[in-house]
């Protein structure tokens, strides 16, 4: 049984003015029970609720053994604040001497208080949920609609009444294939699992649509008791990102197409130099994917394989075509072509560092390459795949001063210079991709 902290008896004409008071009254009104007599108990009523106390008083004196009952503020002038109090009104006394109307005060401000705290935490989550935009249904542990908003109905396209008592998943699933999965989910979040997903549901007409889906358990005393799910329209939104990927499709095929046709113009000029870009690519995709690069990087450094020699479109075709040794002059001029090739492409926006791969293409870990003698980390990590792949096709194609020379003797070369020019890693993947995997330009 509710205990109070402080209790008061008072016994009141029907006129309201008090007869007696016991001593803990002073607690209530700060006033001593002498002092009280033949005062009227109104003057310690808030206004507002002097109505209550008087039918209380008048029930009394019509009903002489009812009893009749009420909340209402006492008014506290000293300390100027008021007490909600729990009070009871009675006119039937065991004291033959007593002829009054006898009142017990409880003090129930923290109650009332509390109360009132919880009815207004109540009606903001009830606010938030009956006109929250998203579309929000709350279920029982059995699955079976409780509450539903508006934007829920709004959104199946249900009236309330259709929507209340039924099972969640019939409403929004029910002959579709995705029947199985709302099931799965309601299943999951009933346990007390966190559920959020992307599927497709179905409206009252039988439209399916896409939806992102969070299921929150409703846990009471440590067990779920139902779940909070919230249902968002997302299909206008699959369809600007299907919209945005064909764009970006796009625009990486036209990226390709460029590529493409920087790569086969310098193809014309030089015929040695004719299918060598594409063989590189192709070795270069082969590592890189050997690497376990990711798809961003295995992209980038096929794309940067095809141009990788863009920039000896600057370099005489009787200098690229010299069946004879360079002179040194001639070969400084054949050095620039990884910069030449940077400042053509470095003003074209790929989503990949085209430019930067071709810069580095010719650099080696020990700074002996060219045309920065850039070392170890200062190299971008793929035009270290790039390098080996391009030494290796040379190697082994036929040039104006030379012929094509063994495999064998290219591979050697790789593991020779490992660690020095070649990264060990890359140098590592491409030997074993010929002598392991079997890789071939030709297949």
């Amino acid at each position: 049984m509710k205990k109070f902290s402080h209790e008061a008896i008072i016994v009141l004409t029907e006129l309201g003015e008090v007869m007696f008071a016991s001593p803990s009254i002073e607690w209530f009104i700060s006033t001593l029970p002498k002092d009280l007599i033949n005062k009227s108990i109104y003057d310690y009523i808030d206004e507002n609720d002097i109505p209550k106390i008087k039918k209380c008083i008048a029930t009394c004196t019509s009903q002489p053994e009812g009893v009749a009952t009420a909340k209402y503020w006492v008014i506290d002038s000293k300390r100027k604040n008021k007490v909600f109090v729990k009070a009871a009104h009675y006119n039937q006394l065991n004291d033959p001497d007593i002829n009054g109307i006898v009142t017990s005060w409880s003090d129930i401000t923290d109650e009332f208080k509390a109360q009132a705290a919880l009815e207004k935490e109540r009606s903001r989550l009830e606010c938030l949920f009956y006109n929250n935009p998203e579309a929000i249904v709350l279920t029982n542990s059995n699955n079976y609609v409780t509450q539903a908003n508006e934007s829920f109905c709004k959104t199946f396209g249900y009236s309330k009444k259709e929507v209340l008592g039924k099972h969640i998943d019939e409403l929004v699933a029910a002959d579709t294939p995705f029947y199985g999965e709302a099931f799965s989910v309601s299943v999951r979040a009933t346990f007390g699992n966190l559920v959020d997903i992307e599927s497709v549901r179905k409206k009252k007409d039988g439209t399916l649509f896409e939806v992102a889906i969070t299921a929150v358990p409703v846990i009471f005393k440590g067990e779920s008791c139902g779940v909070y799910t919230i249902y968002r329209d997302i299909s206008e939104k699959k369809k600007a990102e299907e919209k945005l990927n064909e764009y970006v499709n796009y625009l990486e095929r036209v990226c390709i197409q460029t590529i493409a046709a920087l790569g086969s113009t310098l193809e014309k000029r030089d015929p040695y130099t004719a299918g060598h870009q594409r063989r590189v690519a192709k070795l270069t995709e082969a590592i890189a994917t050997h690497l376990g690069l990711n798809e961003d990087d295995v992209k980038a450094v096929c794309m940067a394989s095809p141009v990788h020699d863009i920039g000896k479109i600057k370099i005489p075709a009787e200098i690229l075509t010299k069946p004879t040794p360079l002179t040194p002059e001639e070969y400084m001029l054949v050095k620039a072509h990884p910069q030449v090739g940077f400042e053509i492409l470095k003003g074209v926006e790929f989503p990949w560092p085209i430019a930067e791969i071709v810069y580095e293409h010719h650099e080696r870990l020990d700074g002996s390459g060219y045309p920065q003698g850039l070392k170890n980390d200062k190299i971008h990590p793929l035009a270290l795949v790039l390098a080996v792949a391009d030494t290796v096709e040379a190697m082994v194609s036929d040039r104006p001063y030379r012929k094509a020379l063994p495999l064998e003797t290219a591979l050697s070369e790789i593991l020779m210079l490992r660690g020095k020019h070649f990264d060990p890693d890359v140098a590592d993947a491409c030997v074993n991709l010929f002598k392991v995997d079997g890789f071939t330009f030709d297949n």
